[in-house]
């Protein structure tokens, strides 16, 4: 999102001035406000439409270059903007979406958003005193309308996290949605991986894994995203029983990617 775009000789010194700040911000909200989904973070110049985004299934971005182009003569705006956007980013990280309507359900899109934006600005607006002391900036909003939609926000659940994620992200078709959950639902004990990785528990003795997402998710950054690319073509599936695992009977979903690149759904 860039308004009138400002000489590079303006832009560059306060773009390095508040990298360390974003990372800071970053580093001290992850894990915290998304304590099932810790994110990385990867920081750019500029976005035609968004001053952050988030793509599945814990990667946060944040187009520092648009904020301090907007926003150059006023740092304090700067730091509130990086709160206030790394805070939506990292609550869409946990957020209960279903990513492909997200992406051809304009109204669908518009409510998640606005759900989004009020549980962000309603959990600043509680921390307001922790982040003045932190960062020394003062979290207020003018606009307050959007604080309506926040009870209507919904956590994700750990077996969406693992669902939505093979459904939206490797497989790309909601069609199998239904297949999978089903699935999910039939066996007390599932691993999954992707061409030569490690194999991930998902699911042991019925309870879903939520140790088993940061293993989960660099399984997925390695084989289906290269530097913000998804890795989607000529996918083999193979669902096999599994004797190994913790010596339980289960499955086995085993994903077989080819390496060819299409751009992943950010929101």
């Amino acid at each position: 999102m860039v308004k009138d775009l400002r000489p590079a000789n303006e832009i560059y010194p306060l773009y390095e001035k508040f990298k360390p700040f974003v990372e800071e911000v970053f580093i001290y909200l992850n894990g915290y406000v998304n304590p099932y989904n810790p994110c990385q973070l990867y920081i750019a110049m500029f976005s035609t439409h968004n001053y952050a985004e988030f793509a599945k299934p814990n990667l946060v971005i944040s187009y520092l270059g648009s904020i301090v182009n907007n926003f150059h003569d006023d740092e304090d705006t700067i730091k509130k903007v990086i709160i206030i956007t790394l805070t939506h980013e990292l609550f869409h990280s946990e957020q209960s979406l279903d990513m492909l309507r997200y992406g051809k359900d304009p109204y669908y899109q518009m409510m998640a958003e606005l759900q989004n934006e009020g549980y962000a600005e309603k959990w600043v607006m509680d921390h307001a005193g922790e982040l003045y002391s932190k960062f020394g900036v003062i979290m207020l909003f003018e606009d307050t309308e959007r604080l309506k939609h926040a009870d209507f926000w919904e956590q994700n659940t750990v077996k969406n996290h693992y669902l939505r994620t093979i459904i939206d992200v490797v497989y790309r078709n909601d069609g199998a949605f239904p297949i999978y959950s089903d699935l999910f639902d039939a066996h007390d004990t599932i691993s999954f991986h992707i061409n030569d990785s490690m194999k991930v528990l998902i699911k042991y003795r019925g309870e879903y894994n939520d140790r088993g997402i940061p293993l989960f998710n660099q399984i997925i950054n390695k084989y289906c995203r290269r530097e913000l690319y998804i890795t989607y073509f000529n996918i083999k599936s193979k669902i096999t029983k599994d004797e190994l695992i913790f010596d339980q009977k289960g499955i086995d979903i085993h994903f077989e990617l080819s390496n060819n690149y299409m751009k992943p759904i950010e929101f």
